[in-house]
């Protein structure tokens, strides 16, 4: 049998255990998890069906991957038992393991401290340990668990009413936001594990986002509201969910400006992809146009010479393509004319100029003969102004507002 690799990840844990049963090759689809596990690092539907994959494909490589699964599901506040429950069964079942022993002991400490809504079967859970490990010790520990659970009891009956909500708001961002906010706000939650609290339920979040301007603007509100240790793997991570995304690669661009390795990184990686020649919505096109040119004056500015090049290359690719959005304002042609000028390079702006007025589309409208004149005014450029206004009267009767120029 064989599967197409992006379509393992969507098919359900007992498909995928039937399958790899009956398909030899199965290291193919392991890049597959990895991929979508650095989209989506907290998903727990994701991380189960990968240490399945990974239990009949690689056993000796199963915990090590089971311990990171851990790590990165463990607040998620709803469904982190999932994989926690398979943590649990892996270090019990060999009680003889003192290592092992002490490795569930130390993970019972923090996991008893998250006021995860299954905290009652995580203290069972508990329970059966030490009364397993260190029987005399029961009472004492237990007495202490307690008293910990009752402490949490009105901030987990708090998180169970919000859960029960989300059931029906998992694609609805402003939901997710308030959830967040009330985390943020909420002084039950010790302050140690808030951080890691909030960025888990982000990590939810996102796993239902869809590729929109309300779920683009839950990313920015997370960014500016909650500190983000690298904004530039932050943004990297959102044009891996969201591919051709403008608003997702202008963040990733203008992050990339901390210095010049990483914007030609980020640059080479959006060329490399094609998305510039590949999106199809002028809204995603400007965005991506102006987060690219953005990054690259941002170093120009500050002498980074060097960056000439890029740009010189970039408007090449860019404004032939962007004449054919027909963008009735023609900001990114503007945008490369006014970087060949800041370039000094006059000739060349002047080759766009006249572009535009050639252009089938935008020599039907009286502001392009306007922006044409003013530009050749202000660059002294007299012969030029009388060819464009020849264009004109050639057109007169096509454009959309000639009143315009013959005042």
């Amino acid at each position: 049998m064989k599967m197409d690799a992006e379509s393992i990840i969507n098919i359900d844990i007992e498909q995928l255990e039937l399958f790899l049963k009956n398909t030899d090759d199965k290291s193919i689809y392991k890049t597959q998890f990895e991929k979508e596990l650095y989209k989506y690092p907290g998903s727990v539907e994701l991380w189960e069906k990968y240490l399945k994959f990974l239990s009949l494909l690689s056993p000796d490589t199963y915990f090590e991957a089971l311990n990171r699964a851990v790590k990165e599901t463990q607040f998620d506040l709803s469904k982190s038992f999932v994989i926690w429950d398979l943590f649990y069964e892996y270090l019990i079942s060999d009680s003889g393991d003192v290592s092992k022993l002490e490795l569930l002991n130390s993970s019972f400490q923090l996991r008893l401290t998250i006021p995860h809504v299954t905290i009652d079967s995580t203290i069972e859970k508990y329970s059966k340990f030490i009364n397993l490990t260190v029987p005399e010790l029961y009472v004492q520990k237990m007495k202490l668990v307690s008293q910990q659970r009752r402490s949490m009891n009105k901030l987990v009956g708090d998180i169970e009413s919000w859960e029960i909500k989300l059931s029906q708001q998992k694609s609805n961002p402003s939901y997710w936001i308030e959830y967040i906010s009330w985390l943020n706000k909420n002084k039950s939650i010790k302050q140690s594990l808030k951080s890691a609290i909030i960025k888990g339920t982000f990590e939810r979040a996102i796993e239902h986002s869809k590729c929109d301007n309300e779920w683009y603007d839950f990313w920015k509100w997370y960014a500016e509201h909650n500190h983000i240790f690298n904004t530039n793997e932050f943004y990297h991570r959102m044009i891996s969910i969201y591919p051709m995304s403008g608003v997702a690669w202008k963040n990733y661009l203008m992050s990339s400006s901390n210095s010049f390795t990483s914007l030609s990184n980020a640059r080479a990686l959006l060329l490399d992809a094609r998305v510039i020649e590949g999106t199809t919505e002028l809204e995603d096109f400007k965005n991506i146009c102006f987060g690219l040119f953005a990054s690259e004056i941002n170093f120009f500015n500050n002498g980074a010479e060097e960056v000439i090049e890029y740009l010189l290359m970039d408007i090449d690719l860019i404004f032939p393509l962007s004449l054919k959005y027909h963008d009735v304002f023609h900001d990114v042609e503007k945008a490369c004319i006014e970087i060949y000028e800041k370039l000094q390079l006059i000739d060349d702006a002047s080759k766009c100029v006249e572009s535009l007025i050639l252009d089938s589309f935008s020599n039907t409208q009286a502001e392009t003969y306007l922006y044409a004149i003013d530009f050749y005014k202000r660059n002294n450029d007299g012969d030029s102004i009388e060819r464009v206004f020849e264009r004109f009267d050639q057109k007169v009767a096509e454009v959309d507002w000639p009143e315009r120029i013959i005042q």
